[in-house]
C-alpha cells in the first residue's frame, strides 16, 4: 500500500492511496477532507475520473467536504 499526499497552503490537501494484494489486483482510493479548499475538492474528482482510466479493479472516492461517497 502507497499512500500520497497532495500539499496545499490553503488546506490540508487531498490523500490518496494506491494498493495491491498479493493476488496483484489493485485499487485506488482518493479522500477530500472537510476543510478542503474548492481547488483540492476539484482535484480530488480529477484523480478519482483519471483512475478510470488506471488498470485497477476499483476505485473509491471518499468526499467528507460535501458527505458523499463514490465507487466505479
Amino acid at each position: 500500500q502507497r499512500q500520497e499526499f497532495k500539499i496545499c497552503a490553503d488546506c490540508p490537501g487531498v490523500n490518496v492511496i494506491h494498493s495491491t494484494n498479493d493476488r496483484g489486483d489493485s485499487l485506488i482510493g482518493v479522500q477530500i477532507p472537510r476543510q478542503a479548499c474548492p481547488t483540492c475538492q476539484l482535484e480530488g474528482y480529477r484523480l478519482f475520473e483519471e483512475a478510470a482510466k488506471m488498470k485497477v479493479k476499483g476505485r473509491f472516492l471518499q468526499d467528507k467536504s460535501s458527505n458523499q461517497y463514490f465507487a466505479g
